[in-house]
This record gives structure tokens, C-alpha cells and sequence, in this order.
């Protein structure tokens, strides 16, 4: 399986890929559950390790290209990569390897959140 999605309801998605693969992540393969639409996704963590290149695209702009192995903790400074947010996530991996993009998720509910 070279890709995992992790959907937790009003909460973040964690998106794994592994190997070599090319994979687009919908904004509707980020919900929970049928009563929840994401209608935006912003880029928190990514962690990676790979022999060759790990790529993210949205609307065929390059968000990011990493090399080797790492981390990137933008929630940590208070920031999200948040550039095309209603567009789909490509993440590319060549020459093999694994990688956890974590999400934060702009989303409606049926019913609707009221009260709160």
C-alpha cells in the first residue's frame, strides 16, 4: 500500500507515502466521515527519509522538494504551509523512501456546529 490516510473528525489528517509512487491527496480523502467537508487543508508536519526526492505540489506549484531525511515542525512557530489550501495535495517520492504529512483541516458539518 504506498499510501495511508489517517482522518481524525474535527481534527487533523496525517497522509503516509511510501516508496516510489506518485500520489494525489483530494481534499474529500481528508474527511472523517460523510457529515464532514473539508473545504481546506494546510500543511503542519512533514517528515521524511528518502534515497531520492520527495515532492509536494498543489495546483502544479511546487510547495516543496526534500532530500535526505528530516523534519519540518511548522505548527511549532506558529505557522502552516497554507499556499493553494483548496487545492489537491501531489506528493511524489523517487527512488523509494516514506513520508507523514500532517494537515490541519478547514471544514464544514451537517449538522452544522451551533451553540458553541
Amino acid at each position: 500500500m504506498p499510501i495511508e490516510i489517517t482522518n481524525k473528525k474535527r481534527s487533523v489528517s496525517v497522509i503516509r507515502v511510501e516508496g516510489v509512487s506518485a500520489n494525489t491527496v483530494y481534499l474529500a480523502n481528508l474527511a472523517f466521515a460523510a457529515d464532514e467537508t473539508v473545504t481546506g487543508a494546510s500543511i503542519k508536519r512533514i517528515m521524511w527519509s528518502t534515497g531520492g526526492t520527495v515532492n509536494l505540489t498543489r495546483n502544479s506549484n511546487s510547495i516543496c522538494t526534500l532530500y535526505g531525511s528530516g523534519e519540518m515542525r511548522f505548527d511549532e512557530s506558529a505557522h502552516t504551509v497554507a499556499n493553494n489550501s483548496t487545492s489537491p495535495i501531489v506528493i511524489t517520492i523517487t527512488t523509494g523512501g516514506c513520508v507523514f504529512v500532517e494537515v490541519s483541516k478547514e471544514a464544514t458539518y451537517s449538522p452544522a456546529l451551533t451553540g458553541m
